[in-house]
């Protein structure tokens, strides 16, 4: 207790601390006697030079956690919420600790001469009262490792110290961070934590910095270049479910204050000693801790190992030093893995096995989760964690359990909008649903029936819709080990056409078919991938935005559409009843234009343009009963149903039997036809609907909507009070033909035609108009075998429409009539689970006079016209290896990741692995920022994605025997074990490592060695000699 009796005497001016009560010293006591005491959290070697010392001890404190004073001593009123090992130490309860925990870093450092306070902004003032050499503005100060750094508070006086902590190290800046310190702070939220901050940062006020320290208070450390190390060793420990491999690279200190009751080691050069603490080591005891939400029975096992050094039989700290551990799994507990039987409620797909577990915790914290691997039942081959440890208390604990590789399953569901259907509805519809099973749907028939709906057109002319929750792809299983995180089942991410709003995870007992949000457990929304977690982990199922990925869970993926505009090619033609602007019909030659004798073949009905009033003489003509040219009184809202039967082999339509056509379309030329080829049809596109919004050329938009009209200009009622809605499609006014613009209410222009000279009818909308017309365009659309959405269209209008896919009629509205709509289910005619691309193509004419409407709308996959942007790309990592080797050679990597200068915490991604020939070998996780693999030559791993901007950093470790060099996406070459750099996009993001095999030096002394030539022998031998002792040496 020296260090708090200096602490008091310091603070015994202003500040003193006041000694504690008896009841709090027992309680003190209480938790000393736990194994919670403060001296037992020291380091064992701290060194003698004051700045590393302070940051030895600073640094063996973080990752300690403040506990309830009312846990350790039965709940006992003590005044004080929390209790500190700080609090013990000053002999004072105390719910703040900041400035305590500085001080006792520079107490247990050995630093003297140095005023202290309790307060952070009293104690930057003492520094500057008693010695002005202490303290010094941030702007004025380039930080050190064992200063002390004062932070302005948040909130109140900004040029007051609040805090104070510990600066452990400084990083010079580089092309991607400014300059930065790394501080060691007390009581952040109850906990010694290290944080790294940027040098300008504002909230840093000041330091404060160590006295000098006297000569002959530094020991030889600092002074004797024998007591100081150089390391790059590897030293092994075996247990019986692993190894362990501690590498330890840099500069150490040979301590001078061993204790002499342990005797020193013969062994020469390093040494490591394995200390495997027992169940009343509360590192043993965090282990178990970490496994009390698991059943015991998973538990294999468990166990808490310490790692002390020396060189040449003297102890070593190695605190400067980067020390990592290789954990590989051994055989016996690959033998227990594959001894695992599982029950019968284990899914036949889960991956079953032993997963080990690195945990590291400091004496009175919890322990933290570094790593895990998976032992997997029946794998040929082992998986290694690499771990990097605490530099100034090196320590591992370990927990082996058998563990379920979870599967769970994943649905794709969307927020639609969906027209409202209502058979009240104003726009009626005809309805050809079938069975939805690809056996076909229910086209109309002359004389037949068909059911009916309607639509309703709102006040804003627009249809009126609703958003409905669907599904659009069947649901898939996945593994937790094949799909670690939201960007590997999220399918939305591939399709532009829809974005991953929310995530639902179905509650227990509901019904996974349910649309009710009640019955989910609902997380979102999502802005990135990233956002969101999955975890196989129970002690992280309560962290924020984390899904606990449990054996059988289902999850729903609900997405948005997205909007955006789409324009398709298509054709159009003009189509004139006259040759000379007034004549529709003469007694010599007949009709003229289109419906010129000329133009048609055989002895069929012929199909013609002008309905009953342009004096065309073809309004009679008749098919099997029906009209072909005018209202069909005999059919279903005055249409003429069967005029078409399908398309031939060139994709030209085919007519029914009977039916006489000019060649109106894609099928050649005609008299009285004009092909118009630089219009294109544009549509609204919401999700995977299009709806036709406006000809682009034409200077016609509006036609999502529609309007109402009941009356002529003049004020007189349509023919029987008929209302009509129409979206007002006339895209040939601006391209007039032969015939002009006709239908203005009191200019509607005249003709001479079979019953003499007559006016043309007035359009519904009083204006003048260039009618009959037609268009042809074509539609492609792929499908996947998973897609299960809406497959439909829908059109309203006149006159004939008639769709096909591939190649058959699905859409029939042939004849001149009012507007009707018909609406196609495309499941009617494609079996669902069927792959494949498909193509829908449309015919439309308006072949009589007044009105013009055509509306369509249809929901199709993979028709978007814009390719989608990602923003996540995948890492490859390839080995090649030049000279002779042997090919079994595995070469180990460590990879870390950040993205914004931050660790990607919570994020998983899985690193798979893979042979020269492309075969999967294994897969690991990259968890918490953090990962490793193993490769052998012409080998490579793939990391999936990753987002943009990302900054890895991959090291390739252990390659003795090599020149290792690197490149990315085959640049510069860069002979360095390292390997930075950033995932973009538009690049390969492809890592090369290329190990190249250094001369091996012939074998000396035995049999087998090389018989050298008697002239050269004495100086090669020489020389071979000097080398291998060189080596030798720089090895130890």
């Amino acid at each position: 207790m020296l260090a708090a009796v200096c602490l008091a005497a310091v603070l015994s001016v202003g500040n003193a601390l006041v000694l504690p009560s008896a009841t709090f010293a027992e309680e003190a006591t209480t938790e000393s006697s736990a194994g919670a005491s403060w001296e037992s959290s020291l380091p064992k070697n701290i060194p003698s030079r004051w700045d590393r010392a302070v940051v030895t001890v600073a640094r063996s404190q973080v990752r300690y956690t403040e506990k309830s004073l009312s846990a350790v001593a039965n709940e006992q009123a003590t005044g004080s919420a929390f209790f500190s090992r700080y609090d013990e130490w000053a002999g004072e309860p105390s719910t703040e600790w900041n400035t305590l925990f500085a001080s006792f870093c520079l107490e247990n450092a050995g630093v003297e001469g140095m005023p202290q306070d309790t307060d952070a902004q009293a104690w930057a003032e003492k520094l500057q009262k008693n010695d002005p050499s202490l303290y010094v503005a941030a702007a004025d100060h380039a930080p050190e490792p064992g200063d002390l750094v004062f932070f302005r508070s948040d909130e109140g006086e900004k040029n007051e110290a609040a805090r104070v902590g510990i600066v452990s190290e400084v990083t010079e800046a580089t092309d991607e961070t400014p300059a930065q310190m790394k501080v060691v702070e007390g009581d952040v939220d109850g906990a010694v934590v290290e944080t790294a901050y940027d040098l300008d940062d504002e909230s840093i006020l000041g330091y404060g910095l160590l006295p000098e320290q006297p000569a002959d208070d530094v020991t030889a450390e600092g002074a004797d270049a024998d007591d100081t190390v150089t390391l790059d060793d590897t030293l092994t420990y075996e247990a019986e479910d692993y190894t362990v491999a501690v590498k330890v690279s840099g500069e150490a200190t040979v301590s001078e204050g061993a204790d002499s009751a342990e005797p020193a080691s013969e062994a020469e050069g390093l040494s490591m000693e394995t200390v495997a603490l027992d169940g009343s080591t509360p590192e043993y005891q965090a282990a178990e801790a970490y496994l009390e939400d698991n059943d015991p029975e998973s538990v294999v096992s468990v166990s808490a190992l310490e790692f002390e050094f020396t060189y040449n039989g003297q102890a070593l700290d190695v605190s400067d030093c980067d020390v990592t551990a290789e954990v590989t799994p051994s055989e016996q507990l690959q033998a227990e893995a594959n001894a695992i039987e599982t029950s019968e409620d284990t899914a036949d797909e889960a991956e079953v096995g032993i997963a080990l577990t690195a945990l590291q915790s400091t004496e009175g914290s919890e322990a933290q989760e570094l790593d895990t691997v998976m032992v997997e039942k029946d794998a040929t081959e082992r998986p290694t964690m690499t771990l990097a440890l605490d530099a100034a208390a090196p320590a591992l604990q370990l927990v082996a359990r058998e563990a379920l590789n979870p599967t769970f399953t994943v649905q794709y569901y969307a927020n639609l909008t969906t027209l409202v259907r209502n058979d009240d509805g104003y726009l009626r519809i005809l309805d050809t649903s079938g069975n939805g099973d690809g056996t076909g749907g229910n086209l109309p028939t002359n004389g037949g029936s068909l059911p009916q709906t309607g639509l309703y057109v709102e006040d804003d002319g627009s249809l009126e819709s609703t958003t409905t929750l669907m599904q659009l792809y069947k649901e898939k299983s996945f593994n937790y080990f094949d799909a670690p995180g939201l960007p590997y089942v999220n399918i939305f991410r591939d399709n532009g056409n829809y974005t991953a709003k929310e995530v639902w995870v179905l509650k227990d007992g509901k019904s996974a078919s349910s649309t009710n949000p009640d019955d989910w457990e609902t997380y979102g929304p999502i802005g990135q991938a990233t956002e969101l977690h999955f975890t196989n982990n129970p002690d992280k199922k309560d962290d924020p935005d984390t899904i606990y990925i449990e054996d059988g869970m289902v999850i729903r993926l609900v997405a948005d559409q997205t909007e955006s505009n789409y324009n398709n090619a298509a054709t159009f033609y003009d189509y004139d009843i006259t040759n000379d602007g007034r004549n529709t019909w003469d007694g010599t030659n007949g009709a003229h234009g289109i419906n010129s004798n000329s133009n048609y073949q055989g002895t069929g009905a012929k199909l013609a343009f002008g309905n009953a009033n342009t004096g065309t003489g073809l309004d009679t003509q008749s098919w099997n009963g029906n009209t072909l040219n005018k209202y069909n009184n005999a059919s279903i809202e005055g249409c003429t149903f069967g005029l078409v039967k399908g398309l031939d082999d060139q994709g030209h339509i085919v007519y029914a039997d009977d039916i006489s056509a000019p060649k109106l379309f894609d099928d050649g030329s005609a008299i009285g036809k004009r092909e118009i080829t630089n219009y294109s049809l544009d549509f609204n596109r919401a999700g995977d609907t299009y709806t036709l919004s406006a000809v682009s050329g034409a200077g016609l938009d509006n036609l999502e909507n529609f309007t109402r009209l009941d009356h002529y200009v003049n004020g007189e009622m349509f023919w029987q009070n008929r209302v009509i809605y129409t979206n007002n499609f006339w895209p040939m006014d601006g391209n007039r033909g032969t015939d002009g613009l006709t239908g203005e209410y009191y200019n509607r222009g005249d003709f001479v035609g079979y019953g003499g000279n007559d006016m043309y009818p007035p359009s519904d909308d009083s204006k003048a108009h260039n009618n009959l017309f037609g268009m042809v365009y074509s539609v492609n659309f792929k499908l996947t075998e998973d897609y299960v959405g809406p497959l439909e269209y829908y059109f309203f209008g006149d006159d004939d429409m008639w769709v096909f896919l591939d190649g058959r009629l699905i859409c029939d509205i042939g004849g001149v009539h009012s507007s009707v709509g018909m609406y196609v289910n495309l499941w009617d005619y494609i079996k669902q689970g069927d792959a494949g691309e498909h193509t829908l193509k449309f015919y439309y004419t308006e072949r009589g006079l007044s009105g013009s409407t055509c509306y369509m709308q249809f929901t199709l996959p993979s028709v978007s016209s814009n390719t989608p942007s990602y923003q996540n790309s995948q890492l490859k990592v390839q080995k090649e290896v030049v000279g002779s080797a042997d090919p079994n050679t595995e070469f180990s990597f460590d990879i870390s990741i950040e993205h914004e200068n931050e660790v990607v915490e919570g994020s998983d991604y899985s690193i798979v692995r893979y042979d020269a020939e492309g075969n999967r070998v294994e897969s690991s996780l990259l968890t918490g920022g953090e990962g490793s693999f193993k490769l052998k030559a012409n080998e490579y791993v793939i990391i999936d994605y990753l987002q943009h901007g990302t900054k890895y950093t991959i090291k390739e470790t252990g390659a003795e025997g090599f020149e290792v060099s690197n490149q990315i996406d085959y640049g510069t070459t860069n002979k360095s074990e390292t390997v930075v750099g950033t995932i973009a996009p538009g690049i390969s993001n492809f890592v090369l490592f290329t190990n190249t095999a250094r001369p091996k030096l012939p074998d000396t002394g035995g049999p087998g060695a090389l018989i050298f030539t008697l002239g050269g022998a004495a100086v090669i031998v020489t020389g071979l000699t000097y080398g291998f002792y060189q080596r030798k040496r720089s090895s130890c």
